[in-house]
């Protein structure tokens, strides 16, 4: 009777440890998701950032206010550009300052888009592996 209830802490040990792994293994997939929209965007901003400094002065362009929502503007110097960088803070860059920050955010983000990839792939061997011990056990 000792062994049986032994083995059965055992199995609900191993359910409670496979239920973890399963929502980690959610989380690391939404958290991949997120960065993956993150280094689209940074690829968007930088195609826009060349459209924009290729156009002309005074050309009339539409400035997104809110989603859907645009007002009228006209360029006045396409070949510069005001950055956020934080405390309320903004600065004048060129196009490839900014690309230079773009750039370094991309790479970043790159490196924990692929460490949380290993994360995922080594989550989900594990869980493999948890569940086959688990259907030995049940048998």
């Amino acid at each position: 009777m000792a062994d049986k209830e032994k083995n059965q802490e055992k199995l609900q040990a191993k359910f409670v440890e496979f239920k973890q792994l399963k929502e980690q293994i959610e989380q690391l997939e939404e958290h991949i998701k997120h960065a993956s929209g993150q280094l689209e965007q940074i690829s968007k901003v930088m195609g826009n950032l060349h459209e924009i400094e290729s156009l002309d002065d005074d050309t009339e362009i539409l400035v997104p206010v809110t989603n859907g929502v645009f007002i009228k503007a006209r360029t006045t110097d396409t070949k510069k550009f005001i950055v956020n960088i934080g405390a309320e803070t903004a600065v004048e860059r060129d196009l490839k300052g900014i690309e230079a920050l773009l750039i370094s955010q991309q790479k970043e983000l790159s490196e924990v888009h692929a460490r949380m990839n290993i994360d995922l792939d080594t989550t989900r061997e594990r869980a493999i592996a948890l569940q086959n011990e688990l259907k030995s056990m049940m048998e």
